[in-house]
């Protein structure tokens, strides 16, 4: 399993690498081994229970964090791509992001 390689990530990746060179290198080696664990945690939890991670910060947590969780993952796929694009772009990818999170709020209720 792959940790960290999701289409946000080398997209962040990219920038940083652009901006900053060689010198994350040592940060990334770091995060590696904590995001690899992170991953294989979820899976783990997914595969046990048969539900998903939002499912279950919800049955656990309670709805609040449930709603925290699903908006912060979308406002750091938003900004992720967002930095290349014009602002119309920009617009109409927060409006998608807004429907699928009114999804996500429907489903959580289910």
């Amino acid at each position: 399993m792959l940790a960290d390689t999701d289409a946000g990530s080398i997209v962040t990746a990219a920038q940083s690498g652009a901006q900053w060179g060689y010198r994350l290198v040592l940060l990334n080696v770091i995060l590696i081994p904590i995001l690899y664990f992170v991953q294989e945690l979820t899976a783990r939890l997914g595969m046990t229970t048969g539900k998903g991670h939002g499912l279950l910060i919800k049955e656990r947590f309670g709805t609040f964090w449930a709603y925290i969780s699903i908006i912060t993952l979308f406002m750091i796929i938003h900004t992720g791509f967002s930095f290349p694009l014009t602002v119309w772009e920009k617009v109409t990818i927060l409006s998608i992001y807004i429907v699928v999170c009114g999804i996500a709020t429907v489903m959580m209720t289910l």
